[in-house]
């Protein structure tokens, strides 16, 4: 049993949802499934009735509530007792969804003398993070778009590579690479929200450089777009490559194919203008997890 298969359960029942677990931990619904799913197999029970249409739990899981909570403040206690606490309370950092175990790791590797005060990091959507750093809300973000406010600085992180994922045996996928012409005949998905964000702008445009036109399909707000890939005749997508390597591809049926026409998106760590010795901080962080 893992502490972040505990901290997954906690998430779904506070916040009602696979869904809302994800968005508030800042990584991938199936991530969250897939850690449930492993932690109900090491305790031999289920701990979800996943028969009914909104989540609940199982005699056995409300059993193990109480336990998990507690193993959860007991972490929190060690945290606290161990690390330096700052009189301005915790570095807060808001990321995109997915990111936030990628920035955790990052973070903990930094000496409490360089980041002496306790980071929490948040789960924020995109139209939001910027500003809410410019009033206080947020110390940091990491963002995938140009600082829109003069008083935000930004540090640059390690590009985002973008790598095409398929259901298993996708009849234009026969190598470790493929061409986005390959792809010209087959239906793109998206969900609607992610329409106009970078993720689709860039696979959209390389797609155009390709001299192809994508078949695009919008998927309804909330739709998972992997689980699309095998109810959706040959449809393909894109993922963060920081993403697939949390994905038990297997357990899924897709799998994640580099693609010959490089696909990837800037990021970078914004501060305010009175902050900048803490985004260097953060950005020399992050490049030194990511670079290794």
């Amino acid at each position: 049993m893992e502490l972040r298969q505990v901290r997954y359960f906690i998430a779904v029942i506070d916040t009602g949802s696979f869904t809302g677990a994800a968005a508030s931990l800042s990584i991938v619904q199936s991530a969250v499934s897939q850690q449930i799913s492993r932690l109900e197999r090491e305790l031999g029970t289920d701990l979800f009735d996943r028969k009914r249409r909104t989540v609940q739990l199982t005699v056995t899981g409300r059993q193990f509530e109480p336990f998990a909570r507690s193993m959860l403040d007991t972490e929190r206690a060690a945290r606290s007792a161990l690390s330096p606490s700052s009189p301005t309370g915790p570095t807060r950092i808001g990321v995109p969804t997915g990111l936030g175990a990628l920035v955790t790791a990052a973070i903990s590797a930094v000496p409490p003398r360089v980041l002496p005060a306790p980071v929490e990091v948040i789960g924020v959507p995109s139209p939001d993070r910027e500003q809410k750093v410019v009033d206080g809300e947020l110390d940091a973000a990491i963002v995938r778009t140009h600082p829109t406010h003069s008083d935000l600085v930004s540090y640059a992180l390690p590009a985002d590579e973008l790598l095409v994922v398929v259901a298993t045996g996708h009849p234009a996928i026969s190598v470790d690479r493929v061409r986005l012409a390959d792809l010209a005949e087959h239906p793109l998905v998206f969900t609607v929200d992610a329409i106009g964000e970078p993720v689709c702008t860039t696979t959209i445009a390389s797609c155009r450089r390709a001299g192809i036109e994508p078949r695009l399909q919008v998927l309804s707000p909330g739709a998972d777009p992997l689980s699309a890939l095998t109810t959706v005749t040959h449809a393909w997508s894109v993922f963060f490559a920081a993403h697939a390597r949390q994905l038990n591809t297997t357990a899924l049926g897709i799998e994640f194919v580099r693609c010959d026409e490089s696909m990837t998106i800037a990021k970078s760590v914004v501060v305010r203008r009175d902050r900048t010795d803490l985004g260097a901080r953060i950005a020399a962080a992050i490049n030194d997890e990511e670079n290794r």
